[in-house]
C-alpha cells in the first residue's frame, strides 16, 4: 500500500476517534468520537463553579407549613404555579417555582418558557387516627379485635352533642364515647364466649345475649346494649384540622359467632374536603396560583 494511503488512512482515522468540541448556543458540548456519546461540557464545569446559574431541585416537605414556609421564599412572580392533585391514592401539592411565565395575549411568539425543575412538594402524609380506622374498615372484626380497636380509637369518638352541626344518618343513633368505653369492657371479658340470643330494639340499638361458660370472669351473663352508630372527629392528615365522620356500626351472627363491622360515611369526600382546604390554606398564605391536577414531568 503506498505511503500517501496509508497517511490518508490514519488522518481518517485519527479524526474520528479523537474527541471533538463544539460551540453551540449556550455553552460547549464534547463529542467523543469512538462511541458518538455527546457530553454536555456545562453539566461538567458547574461543579467546579462557586455557585450554580440557576435554582434546582426538589424538597420534600413533611408539613403544609413547611411548603408555605418554602413556597414564599423562592415563590416568583408571575412564573411560579401550584399544582394539587385530588384523586387517587397520591394525593399532593406541588409547587413549580420556574414554571412558564405568563402570557398575554400582546406577549411576543418567541416568549421564552420555563426550565420547570425546581419545585417543592407536599404529599399529605395520612394521620395514625385516620390510618387505624380505615384499616378496620375493610373486613370483619372479631369480639376480641373490636373491643382492641375501641380502647386504643376512644380518643377519636365524639360526643354527638358537643359536636356543633354533627352530620346525622337517617335511622342512626350515635353512641357516646362512655357507651363506647362500657362496650369495649364488657365485650374484653366476652372472647370466646358465644352469643345465646340477639334482637334488636326499636330505638335503633342491639342487645345481645353471651352465653356464660367462664363464670371465672366475674360476669353473669347481663346483656350487652350496642347503638349502631358513633361519631369520629378525624385528621385525615398530619397536622391538619379533624372533621366529623359518622360510622356505622354492624355486626353479624354466624354459628353463635359474632363479626363486627364499621362502615364510614363518606370517608372519600372528608379526604377530599381536607385537601381542598389545605389547597386553600395555602393559596391564602402564599399567593400563588394553583391548578387542580398534576404539572408535566
Amino acid at each position: 500500500m503506498e505511503e500517501q494511503t496509508l497517511k490518508a488512512m490514519h488522518a481518517l482515522v485519527k479524526e474520528h476517534l479523537e474527541p471533538c468540541e463544539f460551540e453551540v448556543a449556550e455553552g460547549q458540548v464534547l463529542v467523543t468520537s469512538k462511541d458518538q456519546i455527546v457530553h454536555d461540557l456545562e453539566s461538567i464545569l458547574d461543579k467546579h463553579r462557586e455557585f450554580p446559574k440557576r435554582s434546582s431541585g426538589t424538597t420534600r416537605c413533611d408539613t403544609l407549613a413547611s411548603l408555605i414556609a418554602q413556597a414564599n421564599r423562592y415563590k416568583r412572580e408571575g412564573e411560579s404555579v401550584a399544582y394539587c392533585s385530588l384523586s387517587g391514592p397520591e394525593a399532593r401539592i406541588v409547587v413549580v417555582f420556574n414554571d412558564h411565565p405568563a402570557v398575554s395575549k400582546d406577549a411576543p411568539k418567541d416568549l421564552e418558557g420555563g426550565w420547570r425543575d425546581h419545585r417543592a412538594i407536599y404529599a399529605f402524609p395520612v394521620s395514625e387516627a385516620w390510618a387505624r380506622w380505615m384499616k378496620a374498615t375493610r373486613d370483619g372484626l372479631s369480639v376480641a379485635e373490636f373491643a382492641e380497636l375501641l380502647e386504643n380509637g376512644i380518643g377519636d369518638i365524639r360526643d354527638p352533642a358537643s359536636v356543633e352541626d354533627a352530620p346525622k344518618l337517617e335511622g342512626v343513633t350515635y353512641a357516646t364515647p362512655a357507651e363506647l368505653l362500657t362496650l369495649a369492657e364488657g365485650l374484653s371479658v366476652r372472647v370466646g364466649q358465644l352469643v345465646a340470643e340477639h334482637k334488636r330494639l326499636d330505638n335503633g340499638a342491639s342487645r345481645i345475649m353471651f352465653s356464660e361458660e367462664h363464670e371465672t370472669r366475674g360476669r353473669n351473663g347481663e346483656p350487652v346494649t350496642v347503638r349502631n352508630g358513633f361519631l369520629l372527629g378525624l385528621q385525615p392528615f398530619i397536622g391538619g384540622p379533624a372533621y366529623p365522620v359518622p360510622a356505622r356500626l354492624r355486626y353479624r351472627v354466624k354459628d353463635r359467632q359474632i363479626t363486627w363491622q364499621i362502615v364510614l360515611h363518606d370517608a372519600v369526600g372528608v379526604r377530599r374536603e381536607a385537601i381542598e382546604d389545605a389547597a386553600e390554606r395555602f393559596t391564602d398564605a402564599t399567593q400563588i396560583p394553583l391548578v387542580f391536577g398534576t404539572p408535566d414531568a
